[in-house]
């Protein structure tokens, strides 16, 4: 089942964060790599700051380095 963009605003920050746990979790694969960005782009554009949304991220840098390289950007100065 491949996740739309969008994904973590219609199931919320908990679901998102059960589906990176799952996606994280699962063997890599294309499909479930863009799965992962997806989920782990809309948590952070939606629900920065939630608890869900650290979890989501520490999960992501710990076991999938790779993907949170391509997703997670560093602190932007103020332009």
């Amino acid at each position: 089942m491949s996740i739309l963009p969008g994904y973590a605003d219609r199931v919320g920050p908990k679901l998102a964060f059960d589906k990176v746990a799952e996606l994280v979790g699962a063997p890599s694969s294309p499909e479930n790599d863009k799965d992962l960005k997806i989920v782990v782009q809309g948590l952070c554009a939606s629900y920065p700051g939630f608890d869900e949304t650290a979890k989501a991220v520490d999960e992501v840098k710990a076991k999938r380095p790779d993907i949170a390289a391509q997703v997670l950007q560093p602190a932007q100065a103020p332009s």
